[in-house]
């Protein structure tokens, strides 16, 4: 099989530091600057640091990525579509050599590099896991497009034959758990699951009443008498992380055997019906890796799947205005 480089995402905290240059969300204005229609020069980039850590030292600069990405993204459409586009493309130093591996686009956020630096440091400290995740070295964004810059690895796809090796590494994570705060993955960021059309959620919840009563409006508005209530399961187990897209693509294996875990999107603190519910939706590859796990109980999986029958027909994750607390009882 083809040896593939790490790519991510479906369409961190960190034991060392993870530091924002220059305080957290700091902006520097870089790069040359371009004239507007008025005549008066703007910076060509801004670009925001998310994480600065560990550079590689022949590592370009942000505005530098930025344009080496951009002329890649040209290259890329003037090519012949042979299959399907890489999530990322190698990095390389000014001899030629890859020193790193880069992806970027409009869905590339602080979230998922958050959540990718914080498991890699997490794997990293285990050492009964043969389990790594990609070190993030450098994240930012310039206007609506986000940047990672992470370590570059190398492995085939798992297949379902791996399914025990995978589960070790899925089971490490699941068994992450909070007992307090908003669901979702962090800094607050959107929850993407296959719950949700177009595997993204609407909006950002506050908490998990705010989440429950998201759900128990849709069925509500769609007639239905089931009630969504979590107080028991996330009181049993908190609110677990719950990797929701089991993708045989995400888990690579290299050459001595070991697992490397790829694109964290889709990775969010839920209850742990959310869990379940994401096994439901995967493919064979993901029932298999499912055999092997232990989950928190799903006390309120056959609601959740109700709610996201409702939405259905809609193709929508809203289907109407909020609903009030003596409606939705």
């Amino acid at each position: 099989m083809k040896e593939q480089h790490v790519q991510g995402d479906l369409y961190a905290r960190r034991r060392r530091v993870v530091r924002p240059a220059r305080g957290p969300g700091a902006f520097l204005t870089v790069g040359s600057t371009s004239k507007n229609k008025r005549g008066v020069a703007t910076p060509k980039f801004t670009i925001k640091l998310w994480i600065d850590n560990e550079r590689p030292r022949d590592l370009p600069s942000p505005e530098d990525i930025v344009q080496i990405c951009q002329d890649h993204d040209k290259e890329q459409a003037n090519a012949p579509l042979t299959d399907f586009p890489k999530q990322g493309f190698p990095l390389k130093s000014k001899n030629g050599t890859e020193i790193a591996w880069v992806k970027h686009g409009r869905d590339i956020d602080l979230p998922e590099a958050m959540m990718q630096s914080y498991l890699s440091a997490k794997f990293k400290g285990d050492a009964t896991l043969k389990v790594c995740a990609p070190a993030v070295h450098l994240a930012f964004e310039d206007g609506s497009y986000g940047y990672m810059v992470m370590e570059l690895v190398r492995g085939v796809p798992c297949q379902c034959s791996d399914a025990r090796l995978v589960a070790t590494a899925v089971q490490a994570v699941i068994d992450i758990s909070i007992t307090s705060g908003a669901p979702g993955p962090f800094a607050k960021g959107l929850i993407r699951h296959p719950f949700y059309v177009d595997w993204k959620a609407p909006r950002p919840y506050n908490s998990v009443d705010d989440l429950q009563n998201y759900l128990n409006d849709i069925l509500l508005r769609g007639n239905r008498t089931e009630r969504i209530d979590f107080t028991a399961e996330v009181a049993a187990h908190g609110l677990r992380l719950c990797p929701a897209d089991f993708n045989n693509g995400n888990f690579l294996k290299d050459e001595s055997g070991n697992l490397i875990v790829v694109d964290f999107a889709c990775y969010s603190f839920l209850p742990p019906t959310f869990l379940e519910h994401a096994f439901r939706c995967g493919d064979l590859f993901a029932r298999s890796v499912r055999e092997h796990l232990q989950l928190p109980d799903a006390m309120q999986l056959n609601e959740l799947i109700t709610a996201q029958k409702v939405l259905v027909p809609y193709n929508s994750n809203t289907i109407g205005p909020a609903t009030t607390s003596a409606e939705r009882n």
